[in-house]
């Protein structure tokens, strides 16, 4: 009999386990990677990811209808990058490392998963079954599993907050003026955990680091800006979502703030 229940509370715990795998593979979202070139101007010059540039906005504007259309935008974690900066080319480069390199390049190039899809003809002709078919519970399970590559510029977590700001910029100093009355409040609490990430002209690849938190954090549609905050999921971009955000932070919560992989 004892043997029994032991079987059977076995048993549950497997079938518990099974079911909480199953709900957490459904959760996966299918990554589509859309790579587009728009020469948009001045920035290009420097490298310098001044603005969110009118290609990338409209393509968005794009995408997310065609998604919407399809019945499939809940299913897709969608980004956009554009090849006219250096360090999305290399994502592009490695991206298609998994994938049969073209005899001629063709923009866009939409990666959905592994999937390679080239021009604007083949993604509006195969989107919808490319995301079917990478969204088969053997695929996600590759993904959770670390088997198949995802096209992203990848991520991670840190127990960290990271505030971007400039030297001689007026909103970052009312920012930090209101942030530093906000830490004395909770005990000096609040600043163990910021990490102050200066931007600027004279920090290389500050800029550019700022550009890929706001695609990370699907706000690349919008000008960079300083001050920006980025906390547990949140990128906060002014003083007021600041402010809006830090009057009710609990020093004691935990923080998981996903950051770009080459974050330092």
């Amino acid at each position: 009999m004892k043997r029994k229940m032991v079987f059977g509370a076995v048993l549950l715990l497997l079938l518990a386990g099974g079911a909480c795998a199953v709900r957490k593979i459904s959760r996966i979202p299918v990554p589509v990677s859309c790579y587009i070139y728009d020469q948009c101007g001045g920035c290009s010059v420097t490298d310098h990811p001044c603005n969110a540039c009118t290609g990338e906005r409209q393509y968005r504007i794009k995408m997310e209808s065609m998604l919407e259309e399809g019945g499939v935008r809940d299913q897709v974690e969608l980004k956009i990058y554009n090849v006219l900066y250096s360090f999305y080319r290399s994502n592009l480069t490695k991206a298609m490392q998994t994938a049969s390199e073209p005899s001629e390049m063709t923009y866009p190039v939409v990666f959905v998963g592994s999937t390679m899809l080239l021009g604007e003809d083949e993604v509006e002709a195969k989107l919808l079954s490319a995301i079917a078919e990478e969204g088969a519970w053997q695929k996600k399970l590759g993904y959770l599993l670390g088997i198949h590559r995802e096209t992203h510029m990848g991520s991670r977590e840190i127990p960290r907050i990271v505030f971007f700001t400039m030297d001689g910029c007026p909103d970052c100093r009312e920012a930090k003026e209101w942030l530093d009355g906000r830490n004395e409040e909770l005990d000096k609490k609040l600043y163990e955990k910021f990490d102050f990430y200066p931007v600027g002209s004279g920090e290389p690849g500050s800029w550019e680091m700022l550009k890929k938190f706001y695609i990370l954090y699907g706000r690349e549609q919008e000008s960079l800006w300083v001050p920006t905050i980025v906390v547990n999921g949140e990128c906060l971009i002014g003083m007021e979502e600041i402010r809006n955000y830090f009057e009710h932070y609990d020093t004691d919560g935990e923080i998981r703030t996903e950051v770009p992989k080459d974050y330092e």
